[in-house]
C-alpha cells in the first residue's frame, strides 16, 4: 500500500513539473517580452543616468607642528601683552571647533559651492533651475561626525561628482577654504581681545 502511494505521488510530481514546463514554453513570447523590456531598460539607464564618484576625506584637530606658524604669531603676541604661556592644546581645540562649526553651516556651503568651477560649468541660465543646481550640490556634500567613544575621533566629510577628478577637487577645495575661515575666525576674536586689553591699560 505504502509502496502504491509512493509511485503515486512520484507520479504526480512528475506530472506537475510536466505541465509547468508546458505553460512556461506556451508563455515563452511573454517571457522573452519582459526579459527584452528589463534588458532595454537597463541599457538606457545605463547610457543616461550620470555617473557619481564619491571623495571622502578624514578630519581631526590639528598636531602642534600642523600649526606651528601660527603658533609662533601667537606667542610674539603674547610676548607683547605680557602673557608668556600659550595652551597649544586649548588653541587647536578651538581651531578645530571653529574648522567644524563653519564647515557644517549651510551658508558657508552654499558660498562656497556656488563660486566653484563645477558648478559653473553646469549653468543652464535659467534661474529657477540653476538654484536647484546649487541645492543639489549642497546635498552631495555631506559631514558625519564620529561615532562616541572611539579611540581616533575623525569627521568624514565627501562630496559627490561626476568625475573622481571634479569630486576630489571640489572637497579638497571646501577643506582649504573652510580652514581659511575658521583662522580668520579665530584670529578676529583674538584681535578683538588684544585690542580690549589695550584699551583697558589706556583707560587705567
Amino acid at each position: 500500500m505504502s509502496e502504491l502511494h509512493a509511485r503515486s505521488t512520484q507520479h504526480n510530481g512528475q506530472l506537475d513539473l510536466v505541465q509547468l514546463l508546458r505553460r512556461f514554453w506556451e508563455k515563452r513570447a511573454l517571457f522573452l517580452r519582459f526579459f527584452f523590456a528589463g534588458v532595454v531598460l537597463a541599457t538606457i539607464y545605463a547610457l543616461v543616468a550620470k555617473e557619481q564618484w564619491t571623495s571622502v576625506a578624514y578630519v581631526s584637530a590639528p598636531r602642534v607642528e600642523q600649526i606651528s606658524a601660527y603658533l609662533d604669531q601667537r606667542r610674539a603676541m603674547a610676548r607683547v601683552t605680557g602673557n608668556q604661556t600659550i595652551d597649544t592644546h586649548a588653541l587647536s581645540s578651538l581651531l578645530f571647533s571653529a574648522f567644524v562649526t563653519q564647515a557644517a553651516i549651510s551658508r558657508t556651503q552654499w558660498a562656497y559651492l556656488s563660486e566653484t568651477d563645477y558648478y559653473k560649468q553646469q549653468l543652464t541660465g535659467d534661474q529657477r533651475a540653476d538654484r536647484l543646481l546649487l541645492l543639489e550640490l549642497v546635498d552631495q556634500l555631506k559631514i558625519k561626525a564620529p561615532e562616541h567613544d572611539v579611540i581616533a575621533p575623525y569627521y568624514r566629510f565627501s562630496f559627490s561628482a561626476t568625475s573622481a577628478e571634479q569630486a576630489q577637487e571640489v572637497l579638497n577645495g571646501y577643506l582649504d577654504w573652510v580652514n581659511a575661515q575658521a583662522f580668520e575666525q579665530v584670529d578676529k576674536e583674538f584681535n578683538d581681545q588684544l585690542n580690549a586689553q589695550i584699551l583697558s591699560r589706556h583707560t587705567d
